[in-house]
Parts: structure tokens; sequence; C-alpha cells
């Protein structure tokens, strides 16, 4: 039988190819030869983290903290998971512990924002983002965060203009580029929102968020046909989401010689509904 160290590589492997099930076996049959160790429990806080078992990460990460006081992985992992308990004080504390110990990683920075942003904390929550930045400036997803809370809190400058810089060195970023064209709508500057979505297909083409926002500013703007062509292009018909079926049948109520039925034998194809199921508009 190979070593308790041979064996605890084994399940670390297994954890790092997301293999939760088999590194939690592994673990515990561990445990049970050789009794509970510090990295043992350090480990099946993580598998249980990332399995959703959020209560027996809390109760495990707890531990681990104790047996390693300097590890701020586990101060961040214990962030992560009371903050899904809707524990906000004590997730901060974890972040912050985290943040005490290592301060050089933008992704607890990015938890923090998070956790701050959920909370209502707007301006805290801007002050974590653009620390993230600073350490990590091609997080797509913190750019994102930060212009939404830019917004929120009322400077939509700024909130563009931290997308737009990201865009200049990450020109083909899907999600910052439908962000984009989300935000150019509720600020109703429509030629930029198309523009965006645009790009967004041209880098991704296909893509369903692109396809539905394309059909959807294109409508906006009274170019219905532009956007049944949009549909028509990415093949709607065979592959509908609930996003770009709603953004199809929205364009279908602008078409001129569209009839009520029409518009419902559209929403039926497109979403792959029996026919006959759906009420009529």
């Amino acid at each position: 039988m190979a070593s308790p160290e041979i064996e605890f590589e084994r399940a670390v492997a297994a954890f790092r190819a997301r293999k939760f099930g088999q590194a939690r076996k592994i673990i515990r049959k561990l445990e049970r030869q050789v009794g509970p160790q510090p990295p043992f429990i350090h480990l099946i806080g993580f598998i249980e983290l990332e399995s959703g078992d959020t209560a027996r990460a809390v109760e495990a990460l707890s531990q681990a903290s104790t047996a390693f006081p300097n590890d701020a992985n586990v101060f961040n992992g214990l962030g992560i998971a009371h903050r899904r308990l809707g524990d906000f004080a004590t997730a901060r504390r974890a972040f912050e512990n985290a943040l005490r110990i290592d301060s050089t990683q933008g992704a607890f920075f990015r938890n923090l924002g998070n956790l701050l942003s959920q909370a209502g904390e707007v301006e805290a929550a801007i002050n974590a983002y653009c620390q993230a930045l600073e350490r990590d400036p091609d997080d797509g997803a913190v750019v994102r965060a930060l212009s939404n809370d830019l917004e929120r809190s009322g400077d939509r400058t700024a909130a563009l203009g931290v997308l737009e810089d990201f865009l200049e060195r990450q020109p083909d970023d899907l999600k910052t580029l439908t962000h984009l064209g989300s935000f150019q709508i509720r600020v109703m500057n429509l030629s930029a929102a198309e523009d965006a979505y645009a790009r967004a297909l041209q880098a991704v083409p296909g893509n369903d968020i692109a396809v539905a926002g394309l059909m959807s500013v294109r409508t906006l703007r009274g170019d219905v046909e532009g956007a049944l062509e949009t549909a028509r292009s990415a093949g709607l018909a065979d592959r509908a989401s609930p996003a770009s079926g709603s953004a199809y049948v929205f364009a279908m109520n602008y078409e001129p010689t569209a009839t009520p039925l029409d518009i419902r034998k559209a929403a039926e194809a497109i979403c792959h509904i029996p026919a006959g199921s759906m009420a009529v508009f």
C-alpha cells in the first residue's frame, strides 16, 4: 500500500483536477488510517468549498485557520464560505485577515470588493476593486464589477472609462464587450451599444449574448430588418436561448407585416415550444 504522503499527493492531484469526490475519498481513507491531520483538514475545507457544501467547508477551514494561522488562502476561503452563508461581517473579517497576511493578491481584494458591493457599501467596494486592479490590471471580472459600482455611485463617466481602458488592452474580451453594450443601452447611446455588440460577435461569432444584444439594440434603433437579419445569420431557428429568443420575438413585434399569429409561431419555433401550447399574444 502506498505511503500516506503519496496518498495525500494523490488527493491533492485529484483536487487540482476538480475530481472532488475522488479527493474526498482518499482523504477520508487516510483519516481512518492515521487519524485527522492538519493538512487533511486543510484540503477537505477546500474540497467542500469547491463542491458547494458550505457548512462543512466553514467547519474544516475554521480548524485549518488554527493550524495554519498564516495561510492567507484559508482565510480567503473562509470569507467566500461565510459570504455564501450570508454572514457578511464574519466574511469581511476573514477577507481582511487574508489581506493582512498577504496584500499582494488581487483576487483577495476582488473577493472583498464583491462582498462590500453586495452589502451595499459601494464606495468601499470601489476602493477594494481599485486595489485589486493595481495588482492585476487584466482581471476583467474586477473591471466589470468596478464599472457597475461606479455607475451605482453616479459616476457614469468613470464607469465607461474603466471599460474602455480595459478594452484598449483586451479588445476581444467578450464579457467586457457585451457589458459595454449593456452600459451604452442604459445611457441610451445606441450607436455605441451596437458597435460594442458587433465587436463582441466579431470576437466570438455566434455568441448568444452578443446576438441577443445586437438584435435588441437594432430594434431599439428602429432597424427591425437588421435585427431579424442578425437572427437569421446566427441560425436562431435551430438554437435559441431565452435571451436571443426573447430578442427575436421583441423584434417581430415591430415587423410591420407580422401578425399576432406570425409572432406566436416565431416564438414557438425559436423556443422549441410545441405548437398550440402558447396563448395567443
